[in-house]
């Protein structure tokens, strides 16, 4: 099925029309002529898989990775057009408020938070994000490109930590870090006794349990592991 793209909808679905039908599809910028095959009908509309982009747009991009409709799906679009399509859905779900965006001061290992899933096949443990929209369906990745290199590098450790121990009860895990003084925190799910075959580990990256402290415009801020806080810390900085 061919389709012109009309728009990207929040938080990343790109909206066109077959036959007056709506098809909402993972991928393709506003103008782009596509490929997509039908993966679910709904009452309003289509659900699709972009398959093929016959006529790409000026905007289209590399994306950074090869795992980016996981964790960042608008990384095949130009930054200035992100922008752009961003502030337009804002302005769409708030219609009676003045919106406007500016860009973030580093577009690449800003992310101070990451969660993960252990996977194992033959009796190797690798990370893993979930598949947009399912639980049980996963794919491996090695880094990330939204995280910092030192996060990267204690993902790389960890993971082989696990594999080397057999720590098999580890299913999930969170990494946080301290942009301003590199700490991090790490959460397991589910918790088990493991802390003594990590605890070299934890003392080359400076791990923390309890909480890390980020300093922001001149406050320090503790971050425990169920705070919330501005997952972009660069940009919180830029917004006080």
């Amino acid at each position: 099925m061919k389709i012109t793209i009309q728009k990207i909808i929040y938080p990343g679905r790109s909206l066109g029309l077959s036959e007056n039908k709506t098809i909402l599809t993972d991928e393709g910028l506003p103008g782009e002529t596509v490929e997509v095959t039908p993966v679910k009908e709904k009452k309003n509309y289509i659900e699709a898989k972009t398959i093929k982009i016959i006529t790409p747009s000026v905007s289209r991009i590399t994306p950074a990775c090869s795992h980016y409709q996981t964790c960042s799906p608008y990384q095949y679009i130009d930054y200035k057009t992100q922008l752009a399509i961003k502030e337009s859905q804002l302005k769409e779900i708030f219609p009676n408020t003045i919106i406007s965006s500016a860009p973030s001061p580093e577009m690449w290992g800003y992310r101070n938070k990451i969660k993960l899933n252990i996977i194992w096949k033959d009796r190797k443990a690798s990370l893993a994000y979930h598949i947009p929209e399912s639980r049980d369906k996963f794919i491996q990745i090695d880094s990330c490109c939204l995280v910092s290199e030192n996060v990267n590098k204690f993902l790389a450790s960890f993971i082989e930590t696990v594999n080397k121990e057999n720590l098999t009860l580890i299913k999930e895990i969170e990494v946080r870090e301290s942009y301003s003084t590199k700490e991090l925190m790490l959460i397991m799910r589910p918790y088990g006794k493991t802390e003594n075959k990590l605890h070299i580990l934890f003392s080359k990256f400076n791990v923390k349990n309890a909480y890390i402290e980020e300093a922001i415009s001149g406050k320090t801020f503790r971050i425990g592991p169920d705070s919330f806080f501005q997952i972009n810390a660069p940009m919180l900085e830029a917004v006080l």
